[in-house]
Parts: structure tokens; sequence; C-alpha cells
């Protein structure tokens, strides 16, 4: 049965390479849990499934993107057209042939992942969206395409970097797609002002650990050009703050055990366009008075937000790196060759006033 364009576009890529026991850097020792379930990652959990490396090295620090793997044909001809990527850092010792791979991955690709199942008995809610940071020690090079450099690294940069890798996989247990900004959010130079929720996925990965290796003392100063990726964007209405959810209220966790037994209607209906996808969308948040309902990557928190127009959209923007500034809508699909859907456009007018 085929999926629809929701659950495809919440679905990063299936990681196709595998362990070689040839790699010039001791990596085996720090190799742990390889298993299919896993995509054969050397998978991340504490700091100990990450290499030690020598203070004095240098290594090379890239950021690498690829289209997400799926093999339905009509899948693959909405992924190719909408742009939908999955993201990774690549590592590499200039002192050897040693190469490392760190990505983020959800573990489980059905629409459980982002249609959980309501089990009203216990008043809970069963998600099966559990993502897991891992690393390669290769590179498939005709799946990963696009390469940014971002700059050299020293060991002691490098050790400080694998540091924060399994304390940002202890935070980000869950994969979730969608961010929350009010309109201002979609001009880049006001997002960080404008956002009250972010996504829990690959490029969120990505994002933050090239601001972790700035914030661990990388120059990346000289790579300005923007670092393009997907974002899937729930519009936050500017007079309702997005608020938690009091889950000892009966009233308010009734809701939100609605909301997701009712967002089950989704699965399974043939949704091939945006617009059929939007329209879906639209048809249960207003049942519940435009509104949905979020649930942190680590589940403690579950929160309601009020949508405004456009309430949901595609866009693909630069990240908010620390070391650069700037950024407008429409760079990212110029720099993709690709038109900014109309669709898109009509989102920026009459909203130019806010910028400033």
């Amino acid at each position: 049965m085929s999926k629809s364009l929701l659950v495809l576009a919440v679905f990063s890529a299936l990681a196709c390479i595998s362990v070689s026991a040839g790699d010039a850097w001791p990596w085996q020792q720090w190799c742990h849990d390889v298993s299919a379930k896993t995509y054969n990652m050397c998978t991340t959990q504490t700091r100990g499934d990450l290499p030690t490396v020598a203070s004095q090295g240098k290594f090379e620090v890239s950021w690498v993107r690829r289209l997400i793997g799926v093999s339905d044909p009509t899948q693959l001809k909405i992924a190719t057209k909408a742009k939908f990527w999955h993201s990774a850092i690549v590592i590499k010792d200039l002192d050897s042939a040693m190469i490392v791979l760190v990505q983020y991955e959800t573990l489980n690709f059905s629409p459980s992942m982002f249609f959980p199942l309501v089990n009203y008995s216990r008043r809970e809610i069963d998600w099966d969206n559990l993502a897991v940071v891992g690393w390669f020690p290769e590179v498939n090079q005709s799946e990963w395409t696009h390469t940014i450099k971002m700059g050299v690294v020293s060991g002691t940069v490098l050790n400080k970097w694998f540091d924060w890798v399994p304390v940002w996989g202890a935070k980000h247990p869950h994969y979730t797609q969608f961010a929350v900004w009010q309109n201002a959010g979609m001009f880049p130079t006001l997002r960080k002002k404008f956002e009250s929720f972010q996504d829990s996925c690959c490029h969120r990965f990505t994002e933050d650990g090239l601001g972790a290796f700035h914030a661990a003392g990388a120059d990346f100063s000289a790579m300005q050009q923007p670092v393009c990726r997907n974002y899937f964007v729930l519009i936050e209405a500017d007079s309702r703050e997005m608020s938690s959810v009091n889950r000892s209220d009966p009233t308010q966790w009734n809701r939100v055990l609605d909301f997701f037994d009712g967002a089950q209607q989704l699965v399974g209906q043939k949704i091939g366009t945006p617009t059929q996808m939007v329209t879906t969308f639209l048809g249960l948040v207003r049942k519940y008075g435009m509104v949905t309902y979020l649930a942190d990557s680590d589940l403690s928190n579950y929160h309601l937000v009020h949508l405004s127009a456009p309430y949901l959209t595609y866009l693909i923007q630069r990240m908010i790196l620390p070391w650069q500034e700037g950024g407008n809508p429409e760079e990212c699909w110029s720099q993709e060759n690709i038109s900014m859907p109309r669709a898109v456009q009509e989102l920026y007018v009459g909203n130019q006033s806010i910028v400033v």
C-alpha cells in the first residue's frame, strides 16, 4: 500500500553502507551494537561508543546530504521533485585513510512513527518513533552526492564534539519532524526569535552538530554559503503562545488522546500532492478548533499549538549557524536551482512589513 506524502516526508533515509574492517583508524574498539535494526551503524549511547583521538591530530569536517531512501517509484518521484533530503556529518582524518560518517536515524519506518496508537484503557499514547545516533567508518559517495566542507579542526576540538554527541542523542530519543514558528519565523533572520518548538530529525542533528563544533572551538568562518535543509513547519498563531498540556487534567488529556486517535484517519489515505496533504491535515485540525498537539522528543511533555494561516508549510531554507548572518527566503530555492513553489511565494505576500 502506498504511503502518503506526509508519511514519506517524515521518513529519513535508510543508510545502505556497511562496516568495513580495513579502515586505517582502529574504530573497531568503539563500534558497538551493530545490527540490522540500526542499519548496521555503530550506535552511540555513551561517550565510550565514539573514538578518542590524538589532540594534535587534524580532521576535516564536512556536511553531506543525499535524497531520502525510498524504493517505490511514485514515492521516489515525489521525493526527488520535492527535494526531500537526509543529512549527516563526515569527519576525515587528514593523517590517515580514516573517515567517519555520523548521523541520526529513526528505527521504524511505519505510519505509527507519526500516527501513534492510542490505548484508552491505559490512557496512554504508544509511539513507535525511536531514533538513534550512529556512525559508519566509510561513506558511499554514489549516494552522498552533495558535500559542503566546513573546515579543519584539531583532535582537541573533535574530542569535545564527540563528548557532545551522546548528550544530544539522550535528549532526542524519538524522531519528530515538525517545527513550530510564527509567520515571522519564515524569514531566516528572524527565525530564532519566532521559533517555539524545534524538530528532532536528521537535519536537526547536523544543524545542532555544526553549532556544537563552533562551541567547541572550531573556526568555520570561511564557510559562508547557506547550508540548505528541509523544514516542515506548523505556523503558530501570533496571539496564542504554545502551552504545555496538564496530563493530570482529564479534560486536557482526553483531548490529546482524541486528537491522536483521530489522526489515524490519515493513515492509508492516498495523498499524492502537498495540497492533498494540507487539505487532509486541515480537516483534522478544524475538528479540534484549529489546534494541533506535539510531543517533546523525550515524550516528557505534550504541547497545544494554536494554528494560524497557512497552518502547515514545507520550506527549503538555510540552517541557522552561529558564525553566519543574514539569509532570505528565496536563497536556498535559487541555490538548488529550483523555483520556489507559488504556494510558498504567497506565504510571504503581506508579511514583508515584519522584516526590519
